[in-house]
This record gives structure tokens, sequence and C-alpha cells, in this order.
């Protein structure tokens, strides 16, 4: 899941799984913020390897400055 303040939208599996090598436990949550150049070059390769909803998710970091991501059973 993804949301900016106040809202959620769900995360396409592909990109779920690739959020989810990030981290050792295998789960996520996290904010990304367009403010760490880390965050953005992270999402920018996961667009760039073609894994389905990088871009928007990429376009709400930009378009909110921050946005919160976790994993819901």
């Amino acid at each position: 899941m993804w949301r900016p303040p106040h809202r959620g939208k769900e995360l396409p599996d592909a990109l779920k799984y690739a959020l989810c090598k990030r981290w050792a436990d295998q789960s996520i949550r996290t904010v990304f913020s367009n403010e760490d150049g880390c965050d953005m070059a992270y999402l920018q390769g996961l667009r760039d390897a073609g894994v389905d909803g990088a871009q928007e998710l990429l376009d709400a970091v930009k378009r909110y400055g921050e946005v919160e991501v976790w994993e819901q059973y």
C-alpha cells in the first residue's frame, strides 16, 4: 500500500515484491521522500527496470513530497 497524507492506494504485486527485497525482514514500512536522493534513485531504478507501478509511486512522491508505504495483509 502507499498513500499521500489522508489517502491510500494498493501497490501492484510486482512493485510490492521489488520493495520487499529492500528490507531484511521482507516487510514494507517506510516513507519515500523527494528530499532523499537515494529514495528517488531507487524508485527511478525500479521504473527503469519496468516494474509495474513504480512510475505511479515516483509521481506520487514528486507530487506530495513524501509518501508512506506499507504492507497490508
